[in-house]
C-alpha cells in the first residue's frame, strides 16, 4: 500500500469530532499481583499463580506482543530477584532469576520497562546484609541478564524511565530528590534536585513534552529536559495529605490530555483520572489493601531488534483488527508535533525522512510501512540497515490507524518510539 504523507497524517474530513480516550485496561502493579482498570474505572484484581516462591511484585510494564505483564519480584525465602512474565490470566508463563543471594534482603523498590531493542530493564534497589544494592538489569528476550548500570550505594532509585528524547536511563533518588541521568555507558550524564521527595515519590515521562513528573509531599512537580521545575498541582485535595505515587499517562489519541495518579495513603488507597487542562481529578478506584506502585496502559507499538541493525515495528492495535495502518519515520524528533483540527497531536516531526517513509521509497530498507492489520489487530513493519553505515543517530517512528468513520478518518494515533542505530 503506497500513501502519500499529508493523506496518512491530515486525512481531511468536513467537520471535527471529539476524540475519545483510550478503551484499553491500564494495569497497576501492587503486592502481589496487579489490578486491571478500564477506562470506566473498574478494577479486575489479578492474583499471580504459579510463582516461584513466596514473592510480592513492586512494578512493572506491559509488552505489545500479546499485553504480557513483565513484572519485578522478590522473594525472600531464597533471596532472590527475579523477573516475570505474566500473562493476562495472571498466569506466570516465566520467572527470570535476576540476582540471589544467601543473605537476608530488604525488599526496596523496583520498576520494569522496556529498551529500544526489545529487552526489559529491571530497577533494583534493595538492602543486602546492611548494604545498598542499586542497579539496573537488562533481560534479553532469551531470558539472558546483565548489569548495564550500576548506579553505586550513594544513589537510591525509585523510579526509571528510558528518555524519549535521548534514550539514556532516568532515575529518581527519593533519598536526595535528585534525577540522574545515565548514558548507555553507566556514567552520570546530568542530575536535577527535586524538593520534598521520598520513598512514596512517583516518577514517570510525558512523552508529549518530554518533561518527568515527580510526585512529593508538596504536590506534582514538572522537571523539563533543561532542569526547571513547575507545579503542576499543589498540595491541594485530593493531594493535600499524601504523595503521588505513580502517573499513568494517556497517549496521544486523547483530544484532551489525563494522567492517572495513584495516591500513597492512607487506607483507601486511590487511584485518579487528571484532566491536565482543567485540573479536576476524577476517582477512578478505591483499594482497601495495597497502593499501586506503577502505572501503565497495554502497549501499542514495540521495538525490536532481533539481530544486529535489522529491526522491527510490531504493532498491536486490539480493537481495530482489519484496519488500515501506517508508519512514518523522523530523524528529528517528537515535538512540536503536528496539531489536528480536533485537538489530538501527531507526536512527530515532519522532515526529510518522513515522506519517503509513508510512501515506499525505503523500500527495502523499510518494509511493511502501510498495510492492513490482522485479525488479531498486528502488524510487523520491518527496518532493514545492514547496508547503511549510519551509527549514533536516533530514529523516531509513529503510527496511526486509519478508519473513515473514525474522526478526521484516524482512529488512533500511537505514542512515538525511539531506536538509536
Amino acid at each position: 500500500m503506497r500513501l502519500s504523507a499529508l493523506g496518512i497524517l491530515l486525512l481531511a474530513a468536513a467537520t471535527a469530532a471529539t476524540a475519545q480516550p483510550h478503551t484499553e485496561p491500564w494495569y497497576g502493579f501492587i503486592v502481589p499481583g496487579a489490578v486491571r482498570i478500564d477506562a470506566q474505572g473498574s478494577a479486575t484484581t489479578l492474583g499471580v499463580r504459579r510463582a516461584p516462591a513466596f514473592f510480592g511484585t513492586l512494578g512493572g510494564t506491559v509488552d505489545v506482543d500479546d499485553r504480557t505483564l513483565a513484572m519485578g519480584a522478590w522473594a525472600n525465602d531464597v533471596g532472590a530477584r527475579f523477573l516475570l512474565l505474566v500473562d493476562p490470566s495472571a498466569t506466570i508463563l516465566r520467572s527470570i532469576r535476576l540476582t540471589w543471594t544467601n543473605r537476608s534482603q530488604g525488599v526496596g523498590a523496583c520498576s520494569v520497562q522496556l529498551d529500544d531493542d526489545g529487552s526489559y530493564l529491571v530497577l533494583d534497589n534493595r538492602d543486602e546484609a546492611n548494604v545498598h544494592v542499586h542497579r539496573i538489569y537488562r533481560v534479553t528476550r532469551s531470558g539472558a541478564v546483565t548489569t548495564v548500570v550500576t548506579t553505586g550505594p550513594m544513589i537510591r532509585p525509585s523510579g526509571l524511565t528510558v528518555g524519549i528524547d535521548d534514550g539514556d536511563y532516568h532515575v529518581l533518588d527519593y533519598v536526595t530528590g535528585q534525577i540522574y541521568r545515565f548514558a548507555r555507558s553507566g556514567q552520570v550524564v546530568t542530575s536535577v534536585t527535586v524538593p520534598s521527595t521520598g520513598t512514596k515519590s512517583g516518577f514517570a515521562q510525558d512523552l508529549t513534552t518530554g518533561d518527568h513528573w515527580v510526585g512529593t509531599r508538596n504536590g506534582i512537580l514538572r522537571i523539563s529536559g533543561q532542569g526547571a521545575i513547575a507545579t503542576v498541582r499543589g498540595a491541594s485535595p485530593p493531594l493535600a495529605t499524601v504523595t503521588p505515587y505513580s502517573f499513568g499517562f494517556d497517549r496521544a489519541s486523547a483530544a484532551r490530555r489525563s494522567v492517572l495518579v495513584s495516591s500513597e495513603g492512607p487506607v483507601p488507597f486511590f487511584v485518579w483520572r487528571y484532566d491536565v487542562q482543567s485540573t479536576a481529578f476524577t476517582t477512578l478506584v478505591s483499594l482497601p489493601n495495597e497502593s499501586i506502585r506503577e502505572l501503565t496502559p497495554p502497549r501499542e507499538v514495540a521495538t525490536i531488534e532481533p539481530m544486529p541493525r535489522q529491526w522491527e515495528y510490531r504493532l498491536h492495535f486490539a480493537a481495530h483488527p482489519g484496519q488500515a495502518y501506517a508508519l512514518g519515520l523522523s530523524l528529528s524528533g517528537v515535538r512540536p508535533a503536528t496539531r489536528l483540527p480536533d485537538g489530538r497531536s501527531i507526536w512527530l516531526n515532519i522532515d526529510a525522512l518522513t515522506a519517503p517513509s509513508l510512501d515506499g521509497r525505503l523500500f527495502p530498507v523499510l518494509r511493511n510501512n502501510a498495510g492492513i492489520l490482522d485479525a488479531n489487530g498486528r502488524a510487523t513493519v520491518n527496518l532493514d540497515l545492514r547496508g547503511i553505515p549510519a551509527t549514533g543517530i536516533n530514529v523516531w517512528a509513529l503510527a496511526i490507524v486509519i478508519d473513515p468513520a473514525a474522526p478526521l478518518g484516524i482512529a488512533v494515533i500511537a505514542d512515538p518510539v525511539r531506536i538509536r542505530i
